[in-house]
């Protein structure tokens, strides 16, 4: 995130919105209207720095999910199974491209 392109209050609501607080909390901690939060989201780059910054907040809160995941699939919850094998089926996908990638590459002279 660039964070010399945003004000120090679009940083703030950046952070905000990225962990989930409600607009209008936003609005009344950063004393700011209605009108200017919906520009701001309104501009690409600053709903993509929200985007990256809720991506960070969540791959650092990965281990802890995949944890609390697992034991609820062992214990037989089913939603919490079918969420695991799916994401486990999503990932093999991905490793699977990725070594296909890798095989394809050759030298050529």
């Amino acid at each position: 995130m660039a964070g010399k392109d945003f004000t120090d209050k679009q940083l703030m609501a950046i952070d905000l919105l990225s962990q989930g607080v409600m607009q209008k909390d936003i609005q009344e901690q950063l004393d700011v209207s209605h009108n200017t939060l919906w520009k701001w989201k309104k501009n690409p780059q600053f709903m993509d720095a929200v985007v990256e910054s809720a991506r960070i907040r969540l791959k650092d809160a990965l281990p802890n999910i995949y944890s609390v995941l697992a034991s609820k699939a062992i214990e037989g919850n089913h939603q919490h199974i079918k969420i695991l094998l799916d994401h486990l089926e999503k990932l093999e996908e991905e490793r699977t491209k990725y070594a296909e990638t890798a095989i394809t590459f050759t030298w050529e002279r």
